[in-house]
């Protein structure tokens, strides 16, 4: 199956060193060199978001992806604010219409606050994030865009809340990445912090980060593999400073991963 992968980056380029972007990168192709990966910019996005309106910088994901829909069999957008830890054998093997994960914990929040689930028409573990979706089908991208514009500012995480209005419809066949009771994590749900305790607090969403260990050169959290690290959380300041959330040798695996010299911080 002929496969790509695609993002965006907008701003100058100190976007690309806040955001993680070179990290998302360098660890995406550790894993899969052979797979091509798009990165997008600003000249770009200016081009797209000229042939749909209404439209904001909160709606970018399928409208950027579609571009090269035509091109490949399977198309899958990756947010750049993301650490691949190991190879993403789930969303290149299987049949679906449709790959996604979680967005909210095992425990059931998202982060250390409220968990997202479309004001309750969709159930807390079949909500999807946006950071990492996955299509055999160009029209799904065309009806996410459509959708996009249809709920223009209607729901308050914008595009994601979207996907799950779309994804809940029924039209396509919906892999998910990393159900609850799946010995994995991908993308956000490997992300939690003790609700009682913090109640939303924006820098304990990655509590859970601090217990990652290293075992057999990968990535585990509560028997979990971690198959990628995706910060999320907007526009979150210091996204993805490798001395923040964990331990020396957790740190040091992943600057490698990025292919940060060993002799800096990782900041």
């Amino acid at each position: 199956m002929k496969t790509a992968f695609i993002s965006y980056v907008f701003g100058n380029d100190h976007a690309v060193v806040n955001f993680g972007t070179f990290k998302m990168m360098a660890s995406f192709n550790r894993f899969h060199p052979d797979i091509p990966l798009y990165m997008l910019t600003e000249k770009e996005i200016n081009k797209e978001v000229q042939t749909v309106v209404p439209m904001s910088l909160a709606y970018l994901n399928p409208l950027m992806t579609r571009t090269i829909a035509d091109d490949y069999d399977l198309v899958v957008h990756i947010d750049t604010d993301i650490v691949v830890c190991d190879r993403l054998d789930e969303i290149l093997e299987g049949d679906y219409d449709v790959a996604v994960a979680r967005n909210n914990a095992d425990q059931g929040s998202a982060g250390c606050g409220t968990p997202h689930n479309l004001y309750g028409n969709v159930d807390v573990f079949k909500y999807a994030n946006a950071g990492i979706v996955a299509s055999t089908k160009k029209e799904f991208w065309d009806d996410w865009v459509e959708l996009n514009q249809k709920n223009f500012n209607k729901y308050p995480m914008h595009e994601q809340d979207n996907l799950n209005e779309l994804l809940s419809a029924g039209k396509y066949d919906v892999k998910w990445l990393d159900p609850p009771d799946a010995p994995l994590y991908y993308n956000i749900a490997s992300a939690y912090g003790d609700v009682e305790k913090w109640n939303g607090r924006w820098d304990k969403h990655w509590e859970s980060w601090e217990r990652i260990e290293v075992k057999d050169d990968k990535l585990w959290l509560d028997g979990k593999l971690i198959k990628m690290l995706h910060y999320a959380g907007g526009n979150t300041p210091d996204k993805f400073n490798l001395t923040r959330h964990f331990n020396d040798e957790v740190t040091e695996h992943i600057k490698d991963l990025c292919n940060i010299p060993k002799k800096f911080a990782g900041e």
